[in-house]
């Protein structure tokens, strides 16, 4: 699974922002992901 760039970068006031993620591999993924806000002692 390849992530396209190192960062993504949105504005606030945007409601979404495209991600794009590529799978070069011969067999199908499935990717979870969420954004936080490195607070270790957070509940998820």
């Amino acid at each position: 699974m390849i992530l396209q760039g190192t960062r993504i970068i949105y504005y606030e006031a945007k409601v979404n922002v495209k991600v794009q993620l590529t799978n070069n591999g011969k067999l199908p993924v499935l990717v979870q992901s969420w954004v936080d806000d490195s607070n270790i002692n957070a509940t998820k």
